[in-house]
This record gives C-alpha cells, sequence and structure tokens, in this order.
C-alpha cells in the first residue's frame, strides 16, 4: 500500500498569489498551535490535492449520485430487499454535503473567497436549478398533463397551469422536484459559509468540535421531537438544514484537522464489518421503530457509508466520462424518473424500481456525455459549466 501523503505539504504564498520562497509573516489574528493554520499564520489550506485524491473523490461522489437515483426509484417498494437497498441509501446525500465543505474549506482565508464561492455557485447551483425545474414544468404542463409528480403538491391546482404555479412556488418555496431541495440548501450554505468555516477553522479543535456538537443537537432535537429553534421554519422554508450544516461542518473538519486519511484507508475486515453494519441497520430502518431508534440508525448507515465509501468504493476504477457525471446524474435524474413511470412503467407497480433506476443511470450518463459538447451556454445552463468540452478536447477526444 502506498504511503504517500493524501495531502500535499502546504506551499509558502505571497502577495502577488505566486509561491515565496522567504520567510513569512508572523500571524496576523493570533491563532498559535491550530490545524487550520501554520506557525507563520498562513491558512493551510493554501495547498493543492493530489490528482489520485481527487481522483477517489471524486468516484466517491459518482456512488453518491447513483445512490440518490436508487433511493428515489426504489422509494414506494416493499420488499424487504429493495427497502433494505433505500436505508442504505440514505447516506448518498450527506456524502455530498461532506464533499462539499471539505472543498469549500480549502479557500477559507484566503482574500475574497466568500464572493468567489456565491459567484460559482450561481453558475454550478442556481442556474442549473431553474433550468430542470423549467424544463420538467414544460414537459409535464404541456405533454403529460395531470401527472402527479412523486413527492410534489400540484394537484391543487388546474392541470393546463399546475406546474407554472409549481415553478414559481419553487423560487421561495421547496421545489417540485423534490430532489432539488439539495441544490438550494448546498447554496444557502454557501452564502452562509463565513460563519461556519469560522466555527471550524479559527477557534482550534475544541472549539470546532463543540460547535458541530450543538449543531448535530440541534439536529436530533429537530428530527426526533421536532424542536425548532427561533427562526426556525422560517430558515427551514429558506432551505436550511441542520443534517446538511452539520456534515459541510465535518467536511471542512476533516480538511483542516488532516484526517482525510483515516476515513480513506481502511483494513479489508473493517470494511467488511462496517458493511455488516449498514445492512443491519438498514434492515431495522424498515420496521416501525421509535422516532429516537430510527434516527440513531440513519446517523450509523450516514457515517459508516460515508467512510466505506471513501475508503473502498472510491478504489474502483472508473473512466472519467462515467466518474465525472456524478453531478449531471443527480440533475436529471429526477425528470427522468417521472417521465419514465408514467410513459413506460406501471405507476404503483413493486418491483420496477431497480429497471427505473438502471434507466435513470444510463439515460443520466448518457445526455450528459452527449451535451457537454455542445455550445458552452447549454453546458451551463444544464450541467452549471461542468465538464465542458472546448474544440481542442473534442479533437483529442
Amino acid at each position: 500500500m502506498s504511503t504517500a501523503p493524501l495531502l500535499a505539504p502546504p506551499c509558502r504564498f505571497g502577495k502577488d498569489g505566486k509561491v515565496d520562497s522567504n520567510p513569512c509573516p508572523a500571524n496576523p489574528i493570533g491563532i498559535v498551535d491550530h490545524p487550520g493554520f501554520r506557525q507563520d499564520g498562513l491558512p493551510r489550506t493554501q495547498r493543492p490535492i493530489p490528482r489520485e485524491t481527487s481522483r477517489r473523490l471524486q468516484v466517491a461522489a459518482f456512488w453518491a449520485a447513483m445512490l440518490v437515483a436508487g433511493l428515489h426509484s426504489m422509494s414506494g417498494e416493499t420488499w424487504l430487499a429493495l427497502k433494505t437497498i433505500v436505508g442504505m441509501a440514505n447516506m448518498s446525500v450527506p456524502l455530498f454535503f461532506f464533499l462539499s465543505g471539505f472543498f469549500l474549506s480549502r479557500h477559507w482565508g484566503e482574500s475574497g473567497f466568500w464572493r468567489r464561492e456565491v459567484r460559482k455557485r450561481v453558475v454550478s447551483l442556481v442556474i442549473p436549478y431553474f433550468s430542470w425545474l423549467g424544463v420538467a414544468a414544460l414537459i409535464f404542463g404541456l405533454f403529460i398533463p395531470g401527472v402527479k409528480v412523486w413527492a410534489g403538491t400540484m394537484e391543487t391546482f388546474a392541470p393546463e397551469w399546475a406546474y407554472g404555479m409549481a415553478f414559481l412556488r419553487s423560487i421561495v418555496g421547496f421545489p417540485f422536484l423534490a430532489s432539488f431541495w439539495f441544490l438550494r440548501t448546498l447554496f444557502l450554505l454557501v452564502v452562509l459559509s463565513p460563519a461556519w468555516l469560522w466555527c471550524v477553522a479559527a477557534k482550534g479543535r475544541i472549539f470546532a468540535v463543540a460547535s458541530m456538537g450543538s449543531v448535530f443537537l440541534l439536529w436530533g432535537l429537530n428530527a426526533v421531537y421536532g424542536v425548532e429553534v427561533p427562526f426556525g421554519s422560517v430558515l427551514s422554508r429558506c432551505g436550511f438544514s441542520w443534517r446538511a450544516l452539520f456534515y459541510v461542518m465535518a467536511g471542512a473538519f476533516v480538511f483542516h484537522d488532516d484526517s482525510l486519511n483515516i476515513l480513506m484507508k481502511m483494513r479489508p475486515s473493517i470494511g467488511l464489518g462496517l458493511g455488516c453494519w449498514i445492512v443491519c441497520a438498514a434492515v431495522c430502518q424498515c420496521f416501525e421503530v421509535k422516532a429516537p431508534v430510527d434516527f440513531a440508525m440513519q446517523v450509523t448507515v450516514q457515517w459508516s457509508g460515508i467512510w466505506v465509501t471513501l475508503a473502498l468504493l472510491s478504489r474502483v476504477p472508473l473512466p472519467e466520462w462515467v466518474s465525472k457525471a456524478s453531478m449531471a446524474l443527480y440533475l436529471s435524474h429526477a425528470m427522468f424518473l417521472n417521465v419514465l413511470r408514467e410513459l413506460v412503467f406501471w405507476r404503483g407497480t413493486s418491483g420496477h424500481g431497480v429497471y427505473l433506476w438502471l434507466a435513470c443511470v444510463l439515460l443520466g450518463i448518457g445526455i450528459w456525455n452527449v451535451l457537454r459538447r455542445g455550445p458552452r451556454w447549454m453546458v451551463i445552463m444544464f450541467f452549471g459549466g461542468r465538464g465542458r468540452m472546448d474544440r481542442k478536447d473534442r479533437k483529442e477526444d
């Protein structure tokens, strides 16, 4: 097994942004002996991630997108085996938030990082959010009138303008393609990132763990007992989620604490044990259990699943045209899922979830590899600019 570090050592950067070999200035904000900062005061976030580590994280994100599609495709199944897979797939969205926090924390402490990140996420999250919802509203309203989208509430409106109203409601309310809540919540957390990144990276390890523990407690109280903090309902309508906040903070903490190697290096025996534990916890969720027990099972499945995905599944060799399609698969599967359910499969018939899952994955990967070769505006509109191929890349491909 290779002993190469998963993260490169920190670099010295001058005021012009170039590597500087001269001694660095003293710590400007008084942080001493903190894992997020070097002794000279420069943020340790200013370092590259090796290519192999980046590739493994990319593969992990693809498996998470696969599990999201499976979670939504089989959400109505009654077979115990398929319900168990749905329970195991609950770790997929937390892994997305975890990786988002990890990559976002790399730029904390850099000048103007907040403006750059918000501007970047408007392109990569907000534009695809409204593009896919708009296309879905047109398709469902014009070509499949009267269809009820899963987890949607459009049955209260007349069929001819139901999806137009649903699209408008998605601007400030819950999106009618329910899986798109992830995009809205992630963008909100990026806007709020200076606050939670400060909690993780500015006051030391103990303060960071205490902050994450407080967020976890609020998440548990809300999930189990429905306890809301002041203005909690307003925050929820804006897309805020305690679970999402906890996992982005956890990803940022792993980066600043240099503990990624703990998650990405695992003995096969430990991986087998964790896999068995995930299956057992997912089976327990299939039965009627009390809310605290169900919450505990969900958390164990999510954390164990994140660990197994980063340590084991990320090692699976996948071609780049597949592994890079993770976000495209996430963005496209909700619309494909509803179209396939309405036009191809009998709605409400158990046992078709696996076929829906496979079809959504193949369509998502296929449409991304076709559209990313198209005009720049199209790639930005549907995929936030991810994976766009320039003319030079097309010739080499």
